[in-house]
């Protein structure tokens, strides 16, 4: 599970700048909290958390595993939409500044809560592959939909396939503000179609999904994406200096840039992207296809038959063929020259 640790009241702070969080009151599913912290009317019991039946239309409970920056921010968003969430992490600070926001019950590990009976969906926002398996061993058997949000390296995802769990591949991008307001995009396979509840959970969550037809293929798609982004992202900082060398500042150029063939998502949000989170991807993309490309341009001819050829593999593959199908969002607002505004930052 995640572990980088923030600091609870900053983390308050943070996820109410981007949005009010309002928790109903659900008189129809109790808990126990085996631990301080309870909410009021709630009573601390020996067996860990147990989520029971009481009333007729019983609400249906999603567990949320990780309550970090994506994780955090999915679980507020779903709340506000008065979903019944739970939210798992083991850092206490997590937990304290999560519930704090929410007004909704935590439990340190899955192995805390001693019912499952009304959780429909489990939603798993932790940070490694490594989280992501104990988290997976530490679920009960259940016909239950597991939505895991990490992004995984290629061959970690394809091993996605082989758990006893119905397990949806579900990587996202947009960064903690796109989480908390619902406004991710999702990369998504699913074997078998979309339980309600999980269903449920991907539009409460997203602007905009696209659907793959195999285990890996999203984890493809959102690294080699990414990646792209960390070379046009250098780019950019290369053709700065290069600029400025030149006599021309850079945000001057990045003025130009912006309505100018250059142009992109990365250059347009410069001042936002987090070099990190695209690096991180990097390297899972490199661990499972080895060296990637190193970009010169020395051998001009060659550069333009690259690029030629790319244009009619393009031309070639038919929409009809792609195994990717989706759902479109809201365009992304450029930069506008003199200074971009602030935007959703780029994250996972």
């Amino acid at each position: 599970m995640a572990q980088e640790r923030e600091h609870p009241q900053g983390l308050v702070h943070r996820l109410q700048g981007l949005g009010h969080v309002t928790t109903s009151r659900r008189q129809v599913v109790s808990l126990t909290v085996p631990h301080s912290g309870n909410r009021p009317g709630r009573s601390a019991g020996r067996k860990g958390l147990d989520i029971e039946r009481s009333g007729c239309d019983v609400r249906r409970v999603i567990v949320l595993v990780g309550l970090g920056p994506i994780g955090g921010g999915v679980g507020a968003a779903l709340a506000e939409q008065g979903e019944a969430v739970l939210g798992v992490d083991p850092d206490a600070e997590r937990r304290a500044a999560w519930a704090a926001l929410t007004g909704e019950p935590v439990a340190a590990r899955p192995e805390d809560i001693s019912s499952w009976a009304v959780v429909d969906v489990v939603v798993v926002a932790v940070r490694t592959a490594d989280q992501l398996w104990s988290v997976l061993d530490a679920l009960p058997a259940g016909e239950r939909s597991v939505l895991v949000l990490t992004t995984l390296g290629i061959a970690d995802a394809r091993a996605l396939e082989n758990s006893p769990h119905a397990v949806v591949e579900a990587p996202v991008s947009g960064g903690a503000e796109g989480a908390r307001r619902g406004e991710l995009t999702m990369f998504l396979h699913t074997p078998e179609p979309l339980a309600p509840a999980a269903q449920r959970v991907v539009d409460g969550v997203t602007s905009r999904v696209l659907s793959f037809d195999g285990f890996g293929r999203p984890a493809v798609a959102k690294l080699a994406n990414n990646t792209l982004a960390a070379y046009i992202a250098l780019a950019v900082a290369e053709m700065g200096d290069v600029a400025a060398r030149a006599g021309l500042d850079r945000s001057t150029f990045l003025d130009v840039v912006s309505v100018s063939s250059g142009q992109s998502w990365i250059s347009d949000h410069f001042d936002e992207v987090a070099p990190d989170l695209l690096f991180k991807d990097v390297a899972l993309l490199r661990r499972d296809v080895g060296d990637l490309p190193v970009i010169d341009t020395l051998d001009l001819p060659a550069r333009e038959a690259e690029i030629e050829l790319a244009r009619r593999g393009a031309r070639a593959w038919s929409r009809d063929d792609s195994p990717v199908s989706g759902r479109a969002g809201p365009a992304v607002p450029r930069r506008q020259p003199g200074g971009a505004g602030r935007v959703p930052a780029h994250e996972g």
